[in-house]
């Protein structure tokens, strides 16, 4: 099962970091690897004006978020930098599925109550086919 998930967390940033380089080709995002320091997100990115982002990214397949505690203490504690939990769910065999953006600020709510937590930005990858652009956008305007 965790190979699977992290296959899914690969496979969604790869579609971050495809979608950044036609759409926002000054952004400069770097794939982090945290096992030494546990919690710190798995994406670092750069916008245009200069200004950082972290994303946590995470995949699932119900209401419920498999967000790690230092995770959730990482995000909370700096919840007014520009710190981002990204979460794709897919439901149905054939679905592109959906994307929920969450502020740092709300990632305890997330951590208890799942996708129930209404997120800062949601899109239907079925519906939208290019979601990962408007995903961009929102975490720029921050």
């Amino acid at each position: 099962k965790e190979s699977t998930v992290r296959r899914k967390e690969n496979a969604l940033w790869t579609m971050m970091k495809d979608t950044m380089k036609v759409t926002h080709p000054t952004w400069i995002a770097n794939r982090l690897e945290t096992w030494l320091t546990p919690g710190i997100p798995d994406v670092l990115i750069c916008d245009h004006e200069s200004r950082f982002h972290l994303v946590e990214l995470k995949f699932c397949v119900s209401n419920k978020v498999d967000i790690r505690p230092h995770q959730v203490s990482f995000l909370s504690k700096h919840k007014k930098a520009n710190v981002w939990l990204l979460v794709k769910k897919v439901t149905e065999l054939g679905s592109k599925g959906e994307l929920y953006l969450y502020r740092g600020d709300s990632v305890v709510d997330v951590a208890y109550s799942g996708l129930q937590t209404p997120p800062y930005f949601k899109i239907s990858l079925d519906e939208q086919k290019d979601g990962m652009v408007d995903v961009l956008h929102t975490i720029g305007k921050r």
